[in-house]
């Protein structure tokens, strides 16, 4: 075909001027997408043919209107799942559109900054409950011959202590008069399951709080790889990974019973060995697909960077979200 006014292209240049395949140029077509100047007689020509301004027209509505989660999590450094919860959670502003046939979740770009800088925030924010220089945790048990005291902050790679008397010192006090950590933080292996239980205690303000016995069991037997530590005005958040606690109930019972009480997600089980086990609110869901669809899956999956058991996950939720489940 020839036309001395305008370049014409076959469906193929057109695949490759968008970057689609052929296939998916005769699906824009039967969807009205993309008008061809031959949709009478392509059957005889061979094949559609485009006016190049129809193309350009039709690419300048393929451009993606803001960042993917994918592209989000990148920038984030966070699985895609892990961006459509804060979507989910109302702490990422997102909104939905069509593109290239599908619905997504789109992040605007200064919508992603002014939530970095609040997440980068809370990052610094969660990681000061531990000095890596001095090996020491918030709310951790020092001791000297004669007295106890607490970790009651570590900032910048300082920490200050509370003595049982109400004496403050601050780490170079703290070591001019003795104060050693009564024990050393564990070094126990992560735990990559699913999940987490997350605790909500009020900050305490007396040495004799039970819940510093909770940070001694789980500095001393969970490890501070499996923990992040969070303060929110008077409240600590402590969000432990779902672990095996070796240590015997009947020796903790008042402990124990304070984590009980102040889980706000997930859940504390005492084991038939009389061990403890911290178990998170998510279980298992096992399926039994079609090779083709289960190849579907995996594809998606990959193309999404993310696992398998992620994106059907993160896919049933977006259905609940949408109220379709």
């Amino acid at each position: 075909m020839n036309n001395n006014d305008t370049q014409i292209v076959s469906s193929k240049e057109a695949a490759e001027a968008i970057g689609v395949n052929k296939n998916t140029i005769y699906k824009y077509v039967k969807n009205n997408e993309l008008a061809p100047i031959n949709k009478e007689t392509w059957h005889y020509d061979g094949g559609y043919y485009f006016n190049q301004s129809e193309i350009e027209r039709f690419k300048e509505t393929l451009k993606k209107p803001g960042l993917t989660t994918t592209e989000a999590a990148e920038i984030l450094g966070v699985k895609p799942v892990t961006v459509f919860n804060y979507i989910q959670d109302g702490k990422l502003v997102s909104f939905q559109q069509a593109y290239k046939g599908r619905t997504y979740n789109f992040i605007r770009e200064e919508d992603l900054e002014d939530f970095a800088q609040n997440y980068n925030k809370k990052r610094k924010e969660t990681a000061s409950f531990y000095s890596k220089e001095h090996e020491i945790a918030l709310f951790q048990l020092m001791q000297n011959e004669t007295e106890r005291a607490r970790v009651i902050s570590v900032n910048d790679g300082k920490f200050f202590i509370r003595t049982d008397s109400g004496e403050h010192f601050n780490n170079s006090e703290a070591n001019s008069r003795g104060f050693q950590v009564a024990y050393h933080l564990s070094k126990g292996k992560r735990s990559y399951k699913k999940g987490e239980v997350t605790f909500k205690f009020l900050n305490p303000t007396s040495n004799s709080s039970v819940v510093f016995s909770v940070f001694d069991i789980l500095y001393r037997h969970v490890g501070i790889s499996n923990m992040k530590v969070n303060e929110k005005h008077e409240h600590i958040y402590v969000t432990v990974s779902p672990v095996h606690i070796n240590v015997n109930a009947n020796e903790h019972r008042d402990t124990l019973k304070a984590m009980e009480e102040y889980a706000i997600e997930g859940k504390v089980s005492v084991r038939p060995d009389n061990s403890v086990i911290l178990i998170s609110n998510i279980s298992p869901l096992y399926l039994t697909l079609k090779d083709e669809l289960k190849e579907r899956i995996r594809r998606k999956a990959k193309e999404n960077n993310q696992s398998m058991d992620d994106y059907i996950s993160s896919k049933l939720q977006e259905l609940d979200q949408e109220g379709k489940l």
